[in-house]
């Protein structure tokens, strides 16, 4: 945009406000929807916790493995192919995958559905994919993850990616849009509460 002619002598007047998160809906400290809360300074006990918690809720394995998950609307613009390839890769290489999200489309829905068929005939407690509208379980896999995914193929900005850092979840975005302008950001974890004497 910035090498239009008609656009260029004005660039210097344009500018942007990125999207943000609500802090009092998504505040690891606070949420009700996690087995304990935590703060920057208590990110390693809280996140063991919450990874216990959404191993046992999606009956996955304890094995000592990082998690990969992805919360989302499976539409293309989600980057559905690379989801799918993610998950492949996450398994192949020794980690878990789970996925929450439901397709518009029966199309897509129905191939995700034969997805989730075939990772767990191949990988049965270490993938899981779960079609609902959950979001208790949304809060669970922000917090017991170690890794979320965010592979849209095209995004104006996204929250997804800033709420996994909210977390403490490291996000790996595609290079796009707010993606790429928000992934680059580190904002993970409140600040510990002030002590005050």
């Amino acid at each position: 945009i910035s090498g239009n002619p008609a656009v260029a002598p004005h660039y210097g007047k344009f500018f942007g406000i990125r999207n943000g998160i609500d802090p009092d809906i998504w505040d690891p400290s606070e949420d009700p929807l996690l087995p304990r809360g935590y703060t920057a300074d208590s990110v390693i006990e809280g996140k063991a916790a919450a990874k216990a918690e959404l191993r046992s809720r999606m009956n996955l394995s304890g094995a000592d493995v990082p998690v990969v998950g992805c919360v989302t609307r499976l539409t293309h613009q989600k980057g559905i192919h690379l989801i799918k390839h993610a998950a492949w890769r996450t398994l192949e290489r020794g980690a878990q995958f789970v996925l929450l999200g439901s397709a518009p489309d029966p199309k897509v829905q129905a191939e995700f559905a034969e997805l989730s068929n075939q990772l767990a005939a191949q990988y049965p407690d270490r993938a899981r994919l779960h079609f609902a509208y959950d979001e208790p379980l949304s809060h669970l896999i922000y917090a017991g993850c170690d890794i979320f995914l965010v592979p849209s193929v095209f995004e104006p900005c996204g929250l997804t990616q800033m709420i996994a850092m909210r977390y403490g979840t490291i996000p790996v975005v595609r290079k796009t849009g707010g993606l790429n302008d928000t992934g680059k950001r580190s904002c993970c974890c409140p600040p510990p509460p002030a002590h005050h004497a």
